[in-house]
């Protein structure tokens, strides 16, 4: 009988599946899970305590944008519980050596890997944003529009007075995409670090310094020349870097930061290629 070969996709297939449900049953899933409930909670009575206080109405819109936008949320939590669930999707073990052993390819090892990737970023940023905005629907409304207590100070939603010219909408798709983007690239930096060093604990590493760049940056911990600040990918993570002041308008948009975004992840994904063309790692001889 003729023995019929697996396509390529067929192998991409096979070694995906069993990656996720050893990711999807890591207890660390329930950490994220825990944190990001009481984090969403906090955030919701902190509105309501607020619409109180002043005699304002917030809405979910502005659950979101107070947790996602807060740049203590986003690089002290939201990142680094990122960082814990993806650094090592690369591990030196015998499970990863039967994957390529099995796939008998390098360059569909590393495609696997990607795509493991930006499942864990589509799953985490669901959790985050759905977690946010399931707890917000409990006690605040939905709404087409900006709140009253949006529009009378966003600063108290941690985003400056220019979004108001925008929607909720499209801020919030503008947003999604900054989030997504962002941790897909510094994903991708960890996972290329990772097979450099055959060590995804100095990948993590690599990621966190770049985290704590943004902290330094976000603190004003030293006095970072704009060049650093325009090209540091956690600031771009941030909605409302887009709306400060003495920046040139190019640099300033959105849209310049999705691109930012598309090259960073462009450059370690053929980096990230040719690394392990090259490179023996995991005892594999493979193409």
């Amino acid at each position: 009988m003729m023995k019929v070969r697996e396509s390529p996709k067929n192998n991409l297939i096979w070694a995906i599946w069993p990656q996720i449900i050893e990711q999807a049953v890591k207890m660390r899933w329930w950490i994220v899970v825990i944190v990001l409930l009481i984090s969403g909670a906090l955030e919701t009575d902190r509105l309501m305590v607020l619409g109180i206080n002043y005699y304002l109405s917030y809405n979910t819109w502005d659950a979101v944008f107070s947790l996602f936008s807060n740049g203590n949320f986003l690089l002290y939590i939201a990142t680094t519980l990122f960082l814990l669930m993806v650094f090592d999707l690369i591990v030196d073990s015998p499970f990863e050596q039967q994957i390529l052993n099995k796939m008998g390819s390098r360059k569909q090892w590393w495609w696997s890997k990607v795509v493991l990737l930006i499942i864990s970023v589509m799953v985490f940023l669901i959790l985050g944003i759905g977690i946010s905005l399931g707890i917000a629907s409990f006690s605040l409304p939905w709404q087409s529009h900006w709140s009253t207590g949006m529009q009378a100070n966003p600063q108290e939603i941690y985003l400056p007075n220019d979004v108001l010219q925008t929607t909720p909408a499209l801020a919030f798709i503008q947003l999604v995409m900054l989030l997504g983007l962002g941790w897909l690239g510094l994903g991708m930096m960890v996972l290329v670090i990772g097979i450099l060093t055959r060590s995804s604990i100095k990948g993590f590493f690599a990621g966190i310094s770049l985290n704590l760049l943004g902290v330094a940056i976000y603190k004003m911990l030293f006095d970072a020349p704009m060049w650093i600040q325009n090209l540091t990918l956690t600031q771009r993570m941030f909605y409302g870097f887009h709306y400060l002041e003495n920046r040139l308008p190019i640099v300033q948009t959105v849209e310049f930061s999705i691109f930012f975004f598309l090259v960073w992840c462009g450059l370690f994904l053929w980096w990230g290629l040719s690394v392990c063309k090259k490179k023996e790692f995991l005892g594999g001889e493979l193409s």
